[in-house]
């Protein structure tokens, strides 16, 4: 069964960051949130050399 998303993670940052990061993620056909989700997933799975 997958893990439910209940927390929240606040940050703040540039809104020039956040405009980037949003466009990226319409690119993407994803939501900010998820785009963000992704990034991170993908630094923590990935294969250490």
């Amino acid at each position: 069964m997958e893990e439910r998303r209940t927390d929240r993670l606040t940050l703040k940052i540039q809104p020039s960051l956040k405009a980037a990061a949003a466009k990226k993620a319409r690119e993407q056909g994803r939501t900010l949130s998820n785009y963000v989700e992704m990034l991170i997933l993908t630094d923590l799975y990935r294969k250490k050399d």
